[in-house]
């Protein structure tokens, strides 16, 4: 049973490291938030917008990957000092371009 436990950590963390599509594609959701904006917006939408918008706090920082022209993923870095807990913080940020919203969940 540990073996497999370890097993499952390191192909998480495997999946992670390397921004596997697939993997931030599934999941339960605990959050999900669609934000509606006006075409302006979307066609100035750009991933350092969304990088320097969050705030520097005492939990681990976001990085943030494009996946796509319309998918960004996140996840919270493995290089951080504090408390300790397990990295699970994962999303994906999709844009809608025919709906005008983006689509946050994680």
């Amino acid at each position: 049973m540990l073996y497999l436990l370890l097993g499952l950590i390191a192909t998480e963390g495997l999946l992670l490291i390397t921004w596997n599509r697939p993997y931030f594609s599934w999941g339960l959701p605990v959050f999900t938030r669609r934000i509606a904006v006006t075409r302006d917006a979307l066609a100035c939408f750009s991933l350092a917008q969304v990088e320097n918008a969050v705030e520097p706090s005492r939990w681990p920082d976001l990085r943030f990957h494009r996946l796509s022209e319309d998918v960004y993923a996140f996840r919270e870095t493995f290089l951080f000092v504090g408390g300790v807990y397990p990295m699970i913080m994962r999303g994906r940020i999709v844009i809608d371009r025919r709906q005008r919203e983006i689509i946050v969940s994680g």
